[in-house]
């Protein structure tokens, strides 16, 4: 019972994490990243060195994140696990 009140715990604090709008990098990427909310209650996600769009966020879960890009004019689903992002200061 402990290790999964541990676990919820975890998912909890990334989650909030990556709500807060706490920079992030993906895993072998040195750009950074961050959440921005927006007035919908989804947002955006944005690369913060030059402060350009990447992704629209379209869920938000416990443990993941779907979003989605257009790419020459196709669309490009994204999901991030909450779990594997490195959070920066």
């Amino acid at each position: 019972m402990v290790i999964r009140l541990n676990k919820q715990a975890f998912y909890s604090n990334v989650n909030d994490k990556f709500v807060s709008g706490k920079r992030f990098q993906l895993d072998g990427s040195s750009s950074i990243y961050k959440y921005s909310p927006s007035d919908n209650g989804l947002g955006c996600i944005v690369e913060t060195a030059f402060n350009t769009h990447c992704a629209n966020v379209s869920y938000i879960g416990r443990t993941k994140v779907q979003a989605y890009s257009f790419t020459l004019g196709k669309k490009v689903n994204v999901e991030l696990n909450l779990k594997t992002l490195k959070f920066v200061s």
